[in-house]
């Protein structure tokens, strides 16, 4: 069994992930959108539409599947591509990208989005929930990987030094 830090190069060692591509092109969805929905690099998809004949003919097999059932691969608008969106969003797409990963142009998205209020919680609920970067950088060495926190007050704090320059008063 590989680490999963490891991607194996074939995909019948990662049966999972290739279903997983099979049955989105199957629901009419591109391969870029497959990858996603799989989450599989799609440099790695092509390697192995590339590399391993069988799994091609799989795919081209699920392909045939979805056009019988009057789907065309990615021009279709399904379930499967809301969750596609929704997904692509959550991963920090922006809405163009995100429909561009879908397969279907921004304006249909956007019709989409006004007739689909599912969509719209969806992606309301990615967007909540992806992964925000920090807004500073901060060096890995000798500091905490948390963000740079500022004083409670959120300014700077005023200290008086006894003995300062100027500070005894004059004498005259």
């Amino acid at each position: 069994m590989h680490p999963r830090s490891v991607r194996p190069l074939s995909p019948c060692a990662d049966n999972l992930r290739t279903d997983g591509i099979r049955q989105a092109i199957a629901r009419g969805l591109g391969l870029r959108a497959a990858a996603v929905w799989a989450d599989v690099p799609e440099r790695l998809l092509e390697q192995w539409l590339a590399n391993d004949p069988e799994f091609a003919t799989a795919v081209r097999a699920a392909t045939a599947l979805a056009e019988a059932h009057g789907l065309q691969l990615g021009q279709s608008r399904t379930p499967a591509t809301v969750r596609v969106v929704a997904m692509a969003v959550s991963r920090g797409a922006t809405f163009k990208e995100a429909a561009a990963t879908a397969g279907i142009s921004a304006p249909k998205l956007r019709q989409l989005w006004h007739t689909s209020p599912v969509l719209v919680a969806l992606v309301d609920e990615a967007r909540r929930v992806r992964r925000h970067r920090p807004r500073e950088f901060l060096p890995s060495v000798g500091r905490s990987r948390t963000p740079a926190r500022t004083s409670p007050a959120g300014g700077y704090r005023l200290v008086r030094r006894d003995g300062a320059a100027g500070d005894e008063g004059s004498k005259e």
